[in-house]
């Protein structure tokens, strides 16, 4: 039996009919997938030719496991207690945070970037490390964070841990869901938050909450899950016990094992969802609709923390003093 680490995030077309109630806060019963009734995924493809070799952005990036992209740059969190970033082309790292304790969860946008520290504080700055803010503290063991438009969201992750929202320019932090099993990760899209909780002795589940807070809704039970992300049209997610990636629609139903594998991250773009190996050391991607799973690379040692955009895949190792990968698209 494998070993469930709460800070390290491990991590077919079949449908289930489900039934039963949870008791999850205030749970409406969405027909849910009990996950340890779903089989197989798709075949794995060779590498692409889209893309180049693997090439080293940053060389010491002090085993970076957290990591955010904007138009230009890779943003990282290290067990050096640093925040950093790298031009995407290529260059030196600037610091932008230090004395940062253990930066857990990285989000950036436009004007700021966002992090939390496992020690219990929500934290902003502008991109070139200028007006460091404190947003909230007060709650502990905090694991996972995402944003919007307007707000932040993040959890501690401790069974029955809570979480949060609160603006993005500051105020009062708001309560949104008090989790039953421990909370592993967050993703939001226009109107709700979705909550990925695990649990090392069974059970887990896959839980949506409308982002102001409010009845939540049990999407997939019975499921160790670990990593969460949404397109707005369906939730994807890991499991960490059965080493699967899957999804199902962001209302709840039927849910579609995507890939046989023990991901320990998840990227949306373009049509397609990208993903990592801690342990395997390959980066692969699979249409979000299904299909053939494409193997990127194999040579991505012990990668955790990744971005995709237009330009390429992005990722942090955790060996030899960590470094920070790309894969530039031809």
């Amino acid at each position: 039996m494998k070993q469930f680490v709460s800070l390290v995030l491990f991590g077919l077309l079949t449908s289930v009919a489900c039934s039963g109630g949870s008791n999850v806060n205030e749970v409406a019963d969405g027909g849910q997938t009990d996950a340890s009734k779903l089989t197989d995924g798709g075949p794995l493809d060779a590498a692409l030719p889209e893309f180049g070799d693997p090439e080293v952005l940053v060389a010491d990036a002090r085993y970076a496991f957290r990591l955010a992209l904007d138009e230009s740059h890779v943003y990282w969190a290290a067990n050096n207690a640093r925040i950093d970033r790298v031009p995407q082309a290529g260059g030196s790292p600037v610091v932008i945070a230090s004395g940062q304790g253990e930066p857990f969860g990285l989000s950036v946008d436009d004007e700021r970037l966002y992090w939390i520290q496992y020690g219990g504080t929500l934290h902003s700055t502008a991109k070139d490390g200028s007006d460091t803010q404190v947003l909230a503290s007060g709650s502990e063991s905090l694991i996972a964070l995402t944003m919007d438009s307007t707000h932040l969201y993040w959890a501690e992750s401790r069974e029955g841990g809570h979480v949060f929202r609160i603006p993005k320019t500051g105020g009062d932090a708001q309560t949104i869901y008090t989790a039953v099993d421990q909370v592993q990760s967050l993703a939001v899209d226009a109107t709700h938050l979705y909550v990925a909780e695990a649990n090392t002795f069974g059970g887990g589940a896959l839980v949506s909450v409308p982002k102001e807070g409010g009845e939540s809704k049990v999407l997939v039970r019975n499921t160790n899950a670990t990593v969460v992300a949404t397109n707005g049209v369906d939730v994807f997610w890991t499991d960490h016990d059965r080493d699967f990636v899957a999804k199902v629609a962001i209302g709840g139903g039927e849910s579609q094992i995507l890939a046989d594998i023990e991901a320990s991250t998840l990227q949306i773009f373009s049509g397609d969802l990208y993903f990592s190996e801690f342990f395997a050391e390959r980066i692969l991607r699979v249409p979000v609709g299904g299909g053939s799973v494409e193997l990127l690379t194999d040579q991505a040692n012990r990668s955790y923390g990744m971005g995709v955009n237009a330009t390429g895949v992005y990722w942090g190792e955790r060996v030899s003093g960590g470094r920070i990968m790309v894969l530039r698209r031809h």
